[in-house]
């Protein structure tokens, strides 16, 4: 549900192929120590975002009061900037309660802010996913408060293990994406590893992934492909290795 959108010309990441990906992300959102969101496609994020900031706002037809109803799509003034938004409780024109899809947190406005989500700006799913921490419940013993928590997480990236999927929810576990080791939220974490090699592969999201090359084969069971559209910036960061290494 948090991956619908009005007009479909992008693909949705498909979960049940995410499950054992390592995967650089970026946390958007810390509701509490079991629910968080983050954005998995970092370079479709970015453009959603630069979309919607590009976008001339004359053209944002103010929302009518007909149309203010739970689970409308559209867009919000919020913060001296526009997002999408899914209308959440609008029993009160001047608190509504709004969700910004792309990134999860919930946000109250006034009917003076929501104008339409047009076409141009619902071309693509929403970029925020809901999270909880593998192996954490009621009785695990918390190593940092909740504030300390978002503070931390709150709009940095990171290493994401994505150990299953319940539903539409990843249930992951967290690592820095610059030393590889596991972010130390709660204990007991059995079964986790203490630390990953911070060499994240492009993520597979869907099945149209498209051609590619083998790469290098390690074993039966570990081999890397190159997308064969990535040629052109293969070649350039070959370039630049190049260059620093002269």
């Amino acid at each position: 549900e948090s991956q619908s959108t009005v007009t479909l010309k992008d693909e949705a990441i498909d979960l049940t192929i995410i499950v054992g990906q390592q995967i650089l992300c970026r946390v958007t959102h810390v509701e509490s120590y079991d629910k968080f969101f983050v954005q998995l496609d970092l370079e479709k994020a970015d453009l959603v975002e630069s979309a919607i900031a590009n976008f001339d706002v004359t053209k944002l037809t103010p929302l009518s009061s007909d149309s203010l109803t739970d689970g409308v799509h559209c867009t919000v003034k919020h913060e001296d900037k526009i997002y999408r938004a899914i209308l959440n409780d609008v029993s009160d024109p001047a608190n509504i309660q709004a969700v910004l899809p792309d990134f999860g947190n919930v946000i109250s406005t006034s009917m003076d802010n929501l104008m339409i989500l047009p076409t141009e700006l619902s071309v693509y799913y929403y970029q925020s996913l809901q999270c909880r921490l593998n192996n954490y419940n009621e009785e695990s013993k918390t190593l940092m408060s909740l504030d300390e928590l978002k503070s931390k997480l709150t709009g940095n990236k990171f290493i994401i293990y994505v150990n299953e999927v319940d539903e539409i929810i990843l249930v992951s576990t967290l690592y820095e994406s610059v030393t590889g080791k596991k972010i130390a939220i709660f204990e007991p974490d059995e079964g986790a590893y203490d630390e990953v090699v911070q060499f994240c592969t492009r993520a597979v999201f869907n099945y149209n992934f498209g051609n590619s090359y083998v790469a290098h084969i390690e074993n039966l069971n570990e081999f890397y492909l190159q997308k064969a559209a990535d040629g052109l910036r293969i070649a350039l960061l070959l370039e630049q290795l190049y260059k620093f290494y002269e």
